[in-house]
C-alpha cells in the first residue's frame, strides 16, 4: 500500500490565507518563535497557504523550518500564496486582493517564483520597479524618506499596485508559473472584485478579475451559491460570463498569533483531497463537492454504515494480512483481467454477510480449498469490528450489512429475467422502503401491503364477473324463449286446426237424459280443472317457501361469516365501531314468518287434497268425490260401450287441447313481456355490472397510485436526469388472448365475418384498444356493441356461426368477459417499459434504483462492473451523476473497467489490483490505493495507473477538468 494517503481523498481543514512575520503590511506578529509555536499547536489544520504581499519571504522561512529544523511537522503541506493589491481601486479606494497560489512540488519552485517576480514591474513617475526586495525598497524610497531599508520595503510593498492588465500580461508570459499555479480573487465589496459597482463603468474590469481567476477567496454563502450557478444565474450562464464555475476557498487572514486558524464566524475551509497542491487543484475541477466552508465537516453519513478497512487473515497465498483502508465515499477498484478486482469485492461481501453462495463462479468458490479457515475482518467507522470465518458450508449471518450487486445478481435481474418481473419486484421493494412506517401498517413487503389493500376489490371483481355470467345465462334462457315465439304460434295454429277437426267428430247424444249427463260431465271436468289448478298453485307455494327459506339460511350464514370477519378486523385494529350497527341481519321473526307461511300452505294443500267434504268451501267437493261422480256419469252416458269410450277419449283430448292452447297463450303473453321488459332489464343490469367492474378497477388504480405516490412524486419533481425514470399506471387489455378465446368458439367453415385467422384480433384492436387504454366505460361499451354488431348479417345469425356445442351464453360470457382487463403499472425508462428494455438498459435502471431511489438504505453498496453492455459515452452521460449523488449518502465500492466511472464520478479512492500466479514472495494479489490527485509522472501514481489500465482514462481526466470551464 502507498505510505502517503492510501485512503484517498478525505475531508481536512485547510487555512489557505495566513500571513507570516515577514508580511510587509499590517504585521502584528510578535516574533518568529512565537509564530512557529502557535503553528505547532493542535488546531487540526492540514495545509496552510503561507501568504505575503508581493513576496514569498515568509514561505521560504517556513519551508526551511519544516524541512531542515524539524518544526511544524503537524502541517502536511505549506503552499506559497502571493498576495497583490491590484488596481483600479474599488469604490472604497482600495486595491483588489488577488492571490497567486503556487505548487511547491517542483524542487526548483522557489527559484522559479523569484525569477517570475523579478519580471513583474510597477511603473511610477517614469521608473520601473521589479517585484523583489531591492525593487520594493527602491519604490519605497522613491515615494518617501525612510531611515531604514525595512521601512522602505514595507512602503514599497504598499505602493506596489499593478493594474489588472499588467498582472494578466505578465502571468500569461510566465509559462512555468502559469502551469504551476492558479489565481484566486477576493470578492469583498471593499477590497475584492465586488467592490466595483455591477452597473457602473468598471463592470468590464470586474469581469476581467473573474476571468483571470480560477477560485474566489470568500466565506460568504451567497458567493458560493452564485459562483456554482445555483443562484440567479445558471451553471451555463456562469461558465459563459465568468469563464467557469469557481470554488470558494477561505482562510483566517491572520496578521497576529491570536487570530491564526480562527476565521470569522468559524467558517473553516474544508477540502476533500490529499493535503497537496494537486489535491487543492481538485477544487477547481469539482467546485461543488470538493470544498466546503463551515464549522464542521459536511459528511452526514452514518459512520456505523461505513467500512473503514478490510483485513484477510489466514490466506497469505492470496492476500497480504495488512488492513486495506477504505474511503467513506466512492472506492473504485481497477486492474487488468484476472487481477483480483472482484476477489476483493467478494471478500468484502462475505465479511458483511452479503455474499451469495449460490453463485458458482465466484472467487471464493474457485479458491475454496486455500481460503477455508481464513478470516475476514471488517473495521467499521463507527468503532465496531466484525469477523467471519470462511468454512466449507459458507455459513454467514442472515442480516447483510451491505448491498452486493454481483454480476450474477445483475444478470439474473437484467438478462435472465426477460419479462422484467424480478426487476419489478426489486423496484417494489424500494417503493415499500419509501413509504412512511405508519403507511406500511406492519406488513413486511410491498406485495403483502398491496394484496391487503386490494383484496376486497379483487373479490368484488370476481363476484361481478360471476354476476355477469349469471345474467348471461338468464339472457340466454329468455332469448331462447323469445325465439320460440314463432314455433309456439305455429303449434297453436296446429292445435286450433286439430280442435276444429276434433269438434267435427264429437259424438252426438240424442236423448235429453244423455244431454244432461254430458253437461254434468263437462261441469265435473271444469270443477276438477279448477281444483287441480289450486292444488298446483299450493304445491308451487310450498316449494317456493322451501327455496326462500334455504336462500335466507344461506345468506344468513354468509352474513354471519361477514360479521365474524368484520368483528375480527375491528378488534385487531382497535376501532371504535359496533359491528352490530353496521352489519345487516334478518329479524328473529323471519323464521317465524317462513314457518307460519309453510304451515298455512301445507294446511291449504291438505284441505285441497282432503276427501272430507267439510274441508272444502261451500259449493266445492273433494277431488275423489268428483272422480267418482265422473266415473258414474260416464257409465250412465250410453249403453253403447263403444260410443261411451269414444266420448271419453274425445273429452280428454278436447281438455288437453284447450289446456295446451291456454298454456301457449300464457307463454306468448309472457314472451311479449320478456321481450319488452325482462330482456331489456337483464341487458341493462349486465351493463351496470360491467360499469361497476370499471369502477372497481378505477378504485384499484387509486389505491395503487396512493401506494406508489411517494416514488411517483419523487420522480415527477426530480431533476432532468432523474426524469428519465417515470412511474405509470394504465389500463391494459390482453386482446390477443381474448381474440384467441373468441376464435375457439367460432366455426370458421361457416359463413361469417371472422373466418380468417387473426381477423377477430384485428377488428378488436381497431374498435376496442383506444377506449380500453382510456379506461372510459361508456366509450368502451359502445365500442363493444359495435363489435357485437359485426357478427350480425342477413344471411347468418350469431348462433349459426358458433361451433357445435357452443351455446349463446358461452358466446356472451366470452364477449362480456373481464378477465383480460387489468391494470398495468410499473417503471418506465425514457418512456419504455421494463420488459422491453435491453439487458444493458435494465442494468442502468437497476443502478438508478439503488443509487438514486433507495434513499432509506444507507448501507455500503458493492457493485461489480456496472458498465456491462454500455459504451463510455453512455456511462458518462447517464450513470456518472447517479454515482456522484449516491456517494453523498452511502459508501460505494465498485469494480469497473470504465474510466468515466472512476474519474468523472470523482472517486475518492482508487484501488489498483495486480496478480502474480507464482510470486517469489508475498501474496498473489497485491492492492495499492490512493486518490485521483495522486500523480507521479513517470512512475506509478494513481492517475498514471488509471490512464494505463483503463482505455480512455486520459480522455476521462480531460473531460473532468474542462467540465465546469469555458476552455
Amino acid at each position: 500500500m502507498r505510505k502517503d494517503f492510501p485512503r484517498g481523498s478525505e475531508w481536512r481543514k485547510w487555512d489557505l490565507h495566513i500571513h507570516t512575520p515577514d508580511s510587509a503590511l499590517n504585521n502584528q506578529f510578535t516574533s518568529w518563535d512565537s509564530y512557529l509555536a502557535k503553528l505547532e499547536e493542535d488546531h487540526g489544520i492540514a495545509v496552510i497557504g503561507a501568504t505575503d504581499y508581493a513576496s514569498i519571504s515568509g514561505y521560504k522561512r517556513l519551508r526551511k523550518e519544516q524541512n531542515e529544523n524539524g518544526r511544524i511537522q503537524n502541517i502536511f503541506c505549506i503552499i506559497p500564496n502571493i498576495e497583490f493589491r491590484v488596481t483600479p481601486h474599488t469604490h472604497t479606494n482600495k486595491g483588489v486582493n488577488l492571490h497567486i497560489i503556487i505548487n511547491p512540488d517542483d524542487p526548483e519552485h522557489i527559484d522559479r517564483i523569484d525569477e517570475a517576480l523579478n519580471r513583474l514591474t510597477f511603473g511610477s513617475r517614469g521608473q520601473q520597479y521589479s517585484c523583489n526586495e531591492q525593487g520594493l525598497i527602491r519604490l519605497g524610497k522613491a515615494v518617501g524618506d525612510f531611515d531604514s531599508d525595512e521601512k522602505a520595503f514595507r512602503e514599497g510593498a504598499n505602493q506596489f499596485k499593478p493594474g489588472i492588465d499588467t498582472i494578466r500580461t505578465w502571468y500569461e508570459k510566465e509559462s512555468w508559473l502559469k502551469r504551476n499555479s492558479f489565481i484566486a480573487v477576493a470578492n469583498s465589496n471593499k477590497d475584492g472584485a465586488s467592490g466595483y459597482n455591477q452597473d457602473g463603468g468598471l463592470r468590464a474590469v470586474r469581469l476581467e478579475f473573474y476571468d483571470i481567476s480560477r477560485a474566489i477567496f470568500s466565506a460568504n454563502p451567497k458567493d458560493r451559491t452564485f459562483f456554482l450557478g445555483q443562484g440567479p444565474l445558471t451553471e451555463a450562464q456562469i461558465i459563459k460570463e465568468y469563464g467557469g464555475l469557481k470554488p470558494c476557498i477561505h482562510g483566517s487572514d491572520a496578521h497576529d498569533e491570536s487570530l491564526l486558524f480562527k476565521p470569522a464566524k468559524n467558517r473553516f475551509c474544508w477540502i476533500k483531497a490529499d493535503p497537496t497542491f494537486e489535491g487543492l487543484k481538485q477544487t477547481l475541477y469539482e467546485p461543488k463537492e470538493r470544498v466546503h466552508i463551515g464549522e464542521s465537516v459536511p459528511d452526514i453519513r452514518d459512520s456505523h454504515r461505513i467500512i473503514k478497512s478490510i483485513r484477510v487473515l489466514g490466506a497469505e497465498k492470496w492476500f497480504d494480512s495488512s488492513p486495506i483502508p477504505l474511503n467513506s465515499g466512492q472506492v473504485s477498484i481497477i486492474g487488468g483481467k484476472g487481477s483480483g478486482k472482484t476477489a476483493l469485492l467478494d471478500m468484502l461481501a462475505y465479511g458483511a454477510s452479503a455474499w451469495d453462495k449460490t453463485v458458482g463462479e465466484s472467487f471464493i468458490k474457485k479458491a475454496e480449498r486455500e481460503l477455508r479457515g481464513a478470516k475476514v475482518l471488517l473495521e467499521w467507522a463507527g468503532g465496531e469490528n466484525s469477523e467471519i470465518e470462511i468454512d466449507a458450508k459458507f455459513q454467514i449471518n442472515d442480516q447483510p450489512q451491505v448491498r452486493y450487486l454481483s454480476q450474477k445478481f445483475v444478470e439474473s435481474l437484467c438478462s435472465d429475467d426477460i419479462e422484467g418481473h424480478r426487476l419489478a419486484a426489486e423496484i417494489e421493494s424500494v417503493v415499500f422502503d419509501y413509504l412512511d412506517e405508519t403507511d406500511k401498517q406492519g406488513f413486511s413487503s410491498f406485495e403483502e401491503l398491496r394484496a391487503q389493500k386490494i383484496e376486497e376489490l379483487k373479490n368484488r371483481e370476481l363476484s361481478v364477473q360471476r354476476e355477469i355470467e349469471d345474467l348471461n345465462k338468464k339472457i340466454k334462457v329468455n332469448f331462447d324463449l323469445v325465439n320460440s315465439r314463432s314455433k309456439l304460434s305455429a303449434e297453436r295454429i296446429e292445435l286450433e286446426r286439430e280442435l276444429k277437426g276434433l269438434l267435427a267428430q264429437k259424438p252426438k247424444f240424442e236423448t235429453e237424459a244423455e244431454k244432461k249427463i254430458e253437461e254434468a260431465i263437462r261441469e265435473n271436468r271444469s270443477s276438477q280443472a279448477e281444483l287441480n289448478s289450486k292444488i298446483t298453485v299450493a304445491k308451487k307455494q310450498k316449494d317456493s317457501v322451501t327455496r326462500l327459506k334455504m336462500k335466507v339460511d344461506g345468506f344468513s350464514q354468509q352474513l354471519e361469516e361477514l360479521r365474524s370477519a368484520i368483528s375480527w378486523e375491528i378488534q385487531e385494529n382497535n376501532l371504535d365501531i359496533d359491528a352490530e350497527n353496521i352489519i345487516p341481519k334478518f329479524p328473529k321473526k323471519c323464521d317465524e314468518e317462513f314457518d307460519a307461511e309453510e304451515r298455512r300452505v301445507l294446511r291449504r294443500l291438505e284441505l285441497l287434497l282432503s276427501d272430507d267434504p267439510a274441508a272444502h268451501p261451500e259449493g266445492q267437493r273433494p277431488l275423489s268425490a268428483m272422480n267418482k261422480e265422473l266415473k258414474e256419469l260416464e257409465e250412465k252416458l250410453s249403453s253403447d260401450q263403444t260410443k261411451r269410450k269414444k266420448y271419453t277419449t274425445f273429452q280428454k283430448r278436447q281438455a288437453n287441447i284447450y289446456k295446451s292452447i291456454k298454456d301457449i297463450d300464457e307463454k306468448l303473453a309472457s314472451i311479449s313481456k320478456i321481450k319488452d321488459t325482462v330482456l331489456p332489464e337483464l341487458v341493462a343490469n349486465r351493463k351496470e355490472r360491467f360499469r361497476s367492474y370499471f369502477s372497481l378497477i378505477s378504485m384499484e388504480q387509486d389505491i395503487l397510485y396512493s401506494l406508489y405516490q411517494p416514488l411517483s412524486h419523487y420522480l415527477s419533481t426530480s431533476s432532468t436526469e432523474k426524469k428519465s425514470l417515470s412511474f405509470y399506471i394504465q389500463w391494459h387489455a390482453d386482446l390477443k388472448q381474448w381474440a384467441e378465446d373468441g376464435e375457439n368458439l367460432i366455426d370458421r367453415t361457416k359463413k361469417g365475418p371472422y373466418r380468417g385467422s387473426g381477423d377477430l384480433l384485428e377488428k378488436a384492436e381497431e374498435l376496442l384498444s383506444f377506449p380500453l387504454q382510456k379506461g372510459d366505460f361508456e366509450e368502451y361499451y359502445r365500442a363493444l356493441q359495435c363489435f357485437l354488431e359485426t357478427f350480425k348479417n342477413d344471411e347468418v345469425g350469431i348462433l349459426d356461426q358458433l361451433r357445435k356445442g357452443v351455446s349463446l351464453d358461452g358466446f356472451l360470457n366470452w364477449l362480456y368477459s373481464l378477465k383480460h382487463l387489468t391494470l398495468s403499472y410499473g417503471i418506465k425508462y425514457n418512456g419504455v417499459e421494463l420488459e422491453n428494455l435491453s439487458p444493458g438498459t435494465k442494468g442502468i435502471v437497476l443502478l438508478i434504483l439503488y443509487l438514486e431511489m433507495d434513499k432509506d438504505d444507507c448501507r455500503p453498496i458493492l457493485i461489480d462492473q456496472p458498465e456491462e453492455n454500455l459504451d463510455n459515452e453512455s456511462v458518462y452521460h447517464i450513470l456518472t451523476e447517479y454515482f456522484r449523488r449516491a456517494k453523498m449518502r452511502r459508501q460505494i465500492i465498485v469494480v469497473t473497467h470504465n474510466p468515466n466511472l472512476v474519474v468523472n464520478t470523482d472517486s475518492e479512492q482508487v484501488i489498483t489490483a495486480s496478480f502474480q500466479r507464482n510470486p517469489k514472495s508475498g501474496p498473489r494479489i497485491v492492492y495499492n490505493s490512493g486518490s485521483l490527485e495522486n500523480s507521479s509522472p513517470g512512475s506509478n501514481g494513481i492517475r498514471e495507473t488509471v490512464c494505463e489500465i483503463l482505455e480512455g482514462g486520459a480522455t476521462a481526466f480531460y473531460k473532468r477538468e474542462l467540465r465546469y470551464n469555458s476552455v
